[in-house]
């Protein structure tokens, strides 16, 4: 849309004593041109003008032109006339090229990376249902692309901000669920770009108790553990230790027998009390 200035120009009065007759203009003479901008432009400057011996004319104001893209381009001034010489029209204004307004946009690729033996399958909701993932399964060993996320609003491009819940199931059980960014890991090279949820490998139990011996020189007093704590046995001298498991929320016998010594019976490392096994 064009926008209309009237630009109003007065000419100085036109006085002649000499060469041009004896004509005096008391008055000043007024011109009147209106002025058609349109955003992102600058009107003509106004037009210089050339003092004669009889007069001054005066310059105009040019129209506005279409510049291709960008803004406006004031036109010529249009020229003046007097008693003495024409005074030159106004210079042309320049345009200037509109503005773009760019909102930040921040983007970054997920990825789920399955470090156990197993496939495991996604699921995730956002405010308004269910989220559409590019996959809801990763095979076991595999680093998968599962989503794109893209903000245009100027926020980040975190999970939270995309999803309300995320929930990782193994065999039909869940084994991770939630939100927490920190958890997703940013790869070193792209960093934001490339976020990385690792789902560990199981945690087995494959080691086991030692009790095995040839002679009672193989045997030891060590700490088995039991869910209580600690729990003395006679074991091999080399037998690993593992943790007991007490994720089953089983109980332990609490308390421990007082081991005085060891003594290999059957090719088995035997926990004795004197000569009582305990």
């Amino acid at each position: 849309m064009g926008c209309y200035i009237d630009g109003m120009i007065r000419s100085r009065p036109a006085s002649s004593d000499g060469f041009l007759g004896t004509a005096r203009f008391a008055a000043w003479h007024t011109l009147a041109l209106p002025l058609i901008l349109t955003s992102g432009c600058f009107e003509g400057s106004q037009a210089a003008a050339s003092e004669g011996a009889g007069g001054v004319g005066a310059g105009g104001l040019g129209p506005a032109t279409p510049d291709g893209a960008g803004g406006m381009v004031g036109g010529s001034g249009v020229a003046g006339t007097g008693g003495g010489a024409t005074g030159t029209g106004g210079s042309a204004g320049t345009g200037t090229l509109p503005i773009e307004l760019i909102e930040p946009v921040a983007e970054s690729d997920y990825y789920v990376r399955n470090e156990r033996g197993d496939e495991i399958n996604l699921g995730a909701d956002g405010t308004f249902g269910p989220v559409a993932l590019l996959v809801d399964t990763v095979a076991a060993g595999a680093e998968t692309h599962i989503f794109h996320a893209r903000e245009e609003g100027g926020g980040h491009a975190f999970p939270s901000n995309f999803f309300g819940n995320f929930t990782v199931r193994a065999a039909g059980e869940v084994i991770y669920e939630g939100v927490v960014d920190e958890d997703w890991q940013q790869d070193p090279l792209v960093g934001v770009g490339k976020l990385v949820l690792i789902i560990e490998a199981e945690v087995t139990t494959s080691e086991q108790v030692d009790y095995g011996c040839q002679t009672t020189e193989d045997c030891s007093i060590e700490d088995v553990g039991n869910c209580c704590g600690y729990f003395p046995r006679c074991v091999h001298v080399d037998s690993p230790l593992p943790p007991p498991d007490c994720s089953g929320g089983e109980a332990g016998v609490c308390g421990f027998p007082d081991i005085t010594h060891c003594a290999c019976v059957e090719n088995t490392c035997r926990s004795m009390q004197g000569d009582t096994e305990v």
